[in-house]
């Protein structure tokens, strides 16, 4: 597991295609979904106050308003606020699955230590996520607030990508730059140091 590195530049979009065939929507209206996992609430207390590492947010970051158009998928590390994006091909459960089965291939038998728990939104494209992670918790509907890490990152994505902005012009390179751009600047929450220092840190200690 090359944590210096920390793993993301191994990752590339070409590996995160979607492998199905995708079918058109139906027209009218689409029922409701419940989430597959548990709520936000039944999260255990060290997610809430931050104390330990492991705990993920995850969300997208769309372009065009159309679930077959690239998105970035964006996972938020709660404790050093470190950050993951990708681009997929589309803001589907396939897509988001394909991202995940990834990182577990990545870092190995460290994956559990590193992903303890991820909170998404209640988006359908995260539905499977419960079924490739053991600790997932759905945040309520229409409340982004629940996730702040995410949305703070969230905003410094959108310094680099604006609302409706085309994502089939971006390249790896591009969102591996705003991704480096927000792990690498200092934070004063922390004394200055960067999310980096601080993730790279926390992987020593499980890899050692």
């Amino acid at each position: 597991f090359p944590y210096t590195t920390l793993f993301r530049s191994r990752t590339k979009n070409i590996d995160l295609l979607e492998k199905t065939r995708r079918t058109k929507a139906k027209h009218g209206r689409t029922p409701k979904r419940e989430q597959p996992g548990k709520n936000i609430s039944q999260r255990p207390k060290e997610v809430e106050t931050r104390t330990t590492f492991g705990h993920w947010e995850m969300d997208t970051v769309q372009g065009k308003k159309s679930a077959e158009d690239p998105v970035i998928l964006v996972l938020a590390e709660r404790l050093t606020r470190y950050n993951l994006a990708f681009k997929i091909t589309s803001k589907t459960p396939n897509a988001v699955s394909r991202v995940i089965t990834k990182l577990k291939e990545l870092t190995g038998d460290y994956f559990d230590e590193i992903f303890k728990t991820i909170t998404p939104d209640n988006g359908s494209e995260f539905f499977e996520v419960a079924n490739e992670v053991d600790q997932v918790y759905y945040a309520d509907a229409y409340s982004p607030w629940q996730r702040g890490t995410n949305e703070n990152t969230n905003k410094l994505i959108r310094r680099h990508i604006p609302k409706g902005e085309d994502f089939d012009e971006k390249q790896d390179r591009d969102i591996e730059f705003i991704e480096n751009w927000i792990n690498t600047y200092p934070r004063g929450i922390f004394g200055f140091r960067t999310s980096e220092e601080l993730f790279k840190e926390e992987l020593e200690k499980i890899t050692a």
